[in-house]
């Protein structure tokens, strides 16, 4: 069990295969989020799967109303901070465990390919 920052993960570049979030990056400061996007990338290989909370679009939560996003971020603004990463969206798709509240993003690493898909 390892519990860390999400900007500042206490691993090796390129530890893992894979990666996956569920319900944690919504929970972040907008400002943190490149840098989280960031250190995943730097310790994930190749593909990663996260699951945002977003409502009506975007995503809130309560620590991030004092940001300069205001607490609410676009699902665009979301596909930016993958892209901008280096990540290809493989797949996005709402609905799930929170009554259609989720938007699951599937990643694949720039030259990478998700197999069985």
């Amino acid at each position: 069990f390892w519990q860390a920052s999400m900007t500042s993960l206490p691993f090796k570049y390129g530890q893992f295969d894979a990666g996956i979030s569920s319900d944690v990056l919504e929970h972040l400061m907008p400002e943190d989020v490149p840098r989280a996007i960031s250190e995943m990338s730097r310790v994930v290989k190749s593909h990663m799967v996260h699951s945002i909370a977003s409502m009506g679009g975007g995503s809130m939560h309560p620590a991030a109303i004092k940001s300069s996003q205001g607490g609410h971020v676009t699902l665009e603004w979301w596909r930016e901070q993958f892209s901008s990463a280096g990540w290809n969206i493989v797949r996005e798709s709402r609905g799930g465990l929170y009554c259609n509240l989720s938007t699951l993003f599937v990643l694949s690493a720039i030259g990478q390919y998700w197999y069985n898909m």
